[in-house]
């Protein structure tokens, strides 16, 4: 990813707390995978920023994602705030889950379905099953809504019905 995108997504991040009048000491970005960045926020008010089930975190990084588009960076960046690592965790955990459930999809041959997730985290799930080592498994988002899920089935493969 370019520098200088990165240098954007934390000048705009520190800009918008600024604007918003909240204390923070430090926004850290950093690259995770393929035009997808983590933005760390370190700040003493971590309950405050993160809010109940994250949702002030999450209109945070919505209104990140609206500012950039309109800076027309040249490329899709895909930006997740995160404070305190709360939402590294949480991905952690939730991509544990979903091993779990691919390796019963593989030993029953039975769908497994996730808990309703959050878009980023769908797109993780989602990215994390495209590895080599997964070749076998399929992930698909059903449902609609806040009670969108993920489905891990094992793929069907060439010249099964």
């Amino acid at each position: 990813m370019d520098a200088k995108v990165i240098e954007t997504v934390a000048d705009t991040l520190s800009e918008i707390l600024r604007q918003l009048d909240f204390p923070f000491t430090k926004v850290e970005v950093v690259e995770e995978g393929d035009e997808m960045l983590r933005a760390n926020i370190e700040t003493d008010k971590v309950p405050f920023l993160i809010g109940v089930h994250g949702e002030r975190i999450n209109a945070l990084q919505h209104i990140l994602k609206n500012i950039l588009w309109k800076k027309e960076l040249g490329k899709n960046v895909f930006v997740i705030i995160d404070v305190d690592h709360y939402k590294k965790s949480r991905e952690e955990k939730m991509l544990r889950m979903a091993i779990e459930k691919a390796n019963m999809a593989r030993a029953m041959g039975i769908a497994q379905v996730m808990p309703p997730l959050d878009p980023y985290l769908r797109k993780i799930i989602h990215t994390h099953f495209t590895a080599e080592e997964y070749s076998d498994i399929k992930t698909e988002s059903i449902g609609e809504g806040s009670g969108r899920r993920l489905q891990i089935s094992c793929a069907e493969k060439e010249g099964e019905s």
